[in-house]
């Protein structure tokens, strides 16, 4: 699997949850949606030119009215992205972390989720 197939396969699957996926830029944001950030490349000690992991973020972005209370996020939009990431992908989801997402001049609450993909 090459990391676009594995960028592919984790936006499909979050396509399942019926919400919008962004990848790379997050202007326009209609949220509930998630945006998939850029991945890192993990590479093994005695590997050729290719990586053999990835660890991305995908942001679930709430409504901007939701800033002060994520509360939707992590009972709604978290979890399904847990959920479809977990049963569609090879990948894991490790850690979920409260944050925001600035696009343009607004921002938006968000849950980080650091999902690793074994390639």
């Amino acid at each position: 699997m090459t990391v676009d197939d594995a960028m592919t396969e984790l936006a499909d699957a979050l396509r399942t949850t019926e919400r919008q996926v962004y990848r790379g830029s997050a202007e326009n944001l209609q949220p509930p949606c998630y945006v998939l950030g850029a991945p890192t490349l993990t590479y093994d000690t005695y590997s050729t030119s290719e990586p053999s992991a990835i660890t991305i973020t995908v942001y679930a972005v709430g409504k901007a009215s939701d800033m002060d209370v994520p509360a939707s996020l992590y009972r709604s939009v978290v979890p399904e992205a847990v959920a479809a990431i977990q049963q569609s992908t090879r990948g894991t989801v490790t850690q979920a972390v409260p944050g925001s997402i600035a696009t343009g001049a607004r921002e938006f609450p968000c849950y980080n989720l650091t999902t690793e993909v074994p390639l």
